[in-house]
């Protein structure tokens, strides 16, 4: 008698059956695709590493974790002229510098290598001026990718330059000589 009863129940609403199990699954492969995308993002902290170096050889690496959780300093600048004022995220590189207990001269120079290979030059004298230039990673709150995919993980500012063009972008490697 249940079993008749059962048969005739899901004969009568097997499409609404069938479409409720199928939008239960589409439900669960949405949700589990955004948490893995949340999940998959914070992983990239680790993946994104800047090396110091003093005369080519390697003193130190910092990942973008470790610079997060370091002395990070935010920064209120204009861009573009004055037309966009930002929220700068990122490290003076002295700081840096002094995390690894490395102390460079004011006639050195800091050759700054891209992950594309380029190599960039900044006079040490610039560098060892109190909050001037820093190894930034977000801008308005928003990693630098996604603000400009130009810019990489690491770009390198001098507060002084607005112009995000002159900036030393998706910078890899930062020797000291």
């Amino acid at each position: 008698m249940m079993n008749r009863k059962l048969f005739k129940f899901f004969k009568k609403n097997r499409y609404i059956l069938i479409c409720a199990s199928f939008l239960t699954f589409i439900i669960i492969f949405l949700l589990f695709s955004i948490f893995s995308f949340f999940v998959n993002r914070d992983l990239d902290l680790d993946n994104d590493i800047v090396i110091l170096q003093v005369n080519g050889k390697e003193k130190g690496s910092f990942s973008k974790k470790e610079i997060m959780e370091s002395d990070a300093e935010n920064i209120s600048i204009s861009l573009g002229n004055g037309y966009e004022n930002a929220k700068i995220e990122g490290v003076d590189l002295v700081k840096l510098f002094d995390k690894l207990k490395i102390t460079p001269s004011r006639r050195s120079l800091l050759y700054i290598k891209s992950k594309d290979g380029e190599i960039e030059t900044i006079p040490m004298s610039t560098v060892l001026e109190p909050k001037r230039v820093f190894l930034i990673y977000k801008i308005n709150k928003k990693r630098l990718t996604e603000y400009n995919k130009d810019l990489g993980s690491f770009a390198i500012m001098d507060v002084f330059d607005n112009d995000t063009e002159s900036w030393i972008k998706n910078v890899k490697t930062i020797n000291i000589q």
